[in-house]
């Protein structure tokens, strides 16, 4: 769930994953679609589902980000609990 207005507070930092260079990867748009994915799949999977659903993403996705997103949803769900 978003917090709007955190996220329209222009004062506000954003402390979510750190976003990932893929400037130098061969398909830079194919790669920020493959996190995008990711980042979306994660929120309504948990880390195994994640885990088997990895080799699509391998290659795509850089390995910390995806632990740090992985992360962040299981943080997320544990304060909803």
């Amino acid at each position: 769930m978003i917090d709007e207005a955190l996220w329209h507070d222009p004062e506000a930092y954003y402390t979510g994953p750190v976003d990932a260079d893929v400037s130098a990867h061969p398909d830079p748009f194919s790669a920020a679609a493959a996190i995008f994915a990711f980042t979306t799949e994660a929120q309504t999977s948990n880390r195994d589902a994640m885990r088997q659903r990895w080799p699509e993403y391998r290659g795509k996705v850089p390995a910390d980000l995806a632990r740090i997103i992985i992360d962040e949803n299981e943080a997320r769900r544990s304060q909803c609990s």
